[in-house]
């Protein structure tokens, strides 16, 4: 996802992110790599055309030690764990997500439940699902223009359900883009 966030300074106004991910992704450094595997969405707040972001579907430790999420909140990233949102819904969620400005969508794809996206390197239990998913990109694509959008950590060696990982990231981008076009 970095050198798209770096690429989004091309949009010429401030650009607000969703990130779905088991994981913040905050690291600072791992390895001495500060623009790498856990730690696009640091990187992305030290972007002046970044406006904010949203973070949902978070359970996993990866990146999210206590000093990861103080940074993140000190920030002003808006955090929703997976079990917040089993419990609350996905409203919450859009209420964060100011309208009418450029949106850049990031979905790992380890952020769903595994029981529908299992070819990641990493799955844990407990993820958010298509059903909810699916309604607020489209909430999200009708009220915004969309600049951008990945899905990112498909192993496909381990999609071992006739497909159904990339089926599924295949449908979550129609959907964005199918309500973009509306």
């Amino acid at each position: 996802s970095i050198p798209v966030l770096d690429a989004l300074d091309a949009v010429g106004e401030p650009v607000y992110i969703l990130h779905v991910d088991a994981h913040l992704d905050w690291r600072e450094e791992v390895g001495g790599v500060t623009r790498g595997y856990s730690s696009p969405l640091r990187w992305a707040s030290r972007l002046p055309f970044v406006a904010g972001m949203t973070q949902i579907g978070l359970r996993g430790i990866g990146s999210a030690r206590r000093q990861e999420v103080e940074a993140a909140q000190t920030y002003g990233s808006k955090l929703f764990s997976a079990r917040q949102i089993h419990a609350e819904g996905m409203d919450p969620v859009l209420g964060t997500i100011p309208e009418a400005v450029p949106v850049y969508v990031t979905i790992d794809a380890d952020g769903l439940d595994p029981v529908e996206m299992p070819a990641v390197m990493a799955p844990t239990p407990g993820g958010i699902y298509y059903w909810q998913l699916a309604p607020l990109l489209r909430n999200v694509a009708r009220r915004n223009r969309i600049v951008g959008v990945d899905i990112v950590e498909i192993a496909p060696s381990y999609d071992f359900r006739n497909g159904l990982t990339c089926v599924m990231a295949g449908r979550l981008i129609l959907n964005l883009l199918g309500a973009a076009g509306r």
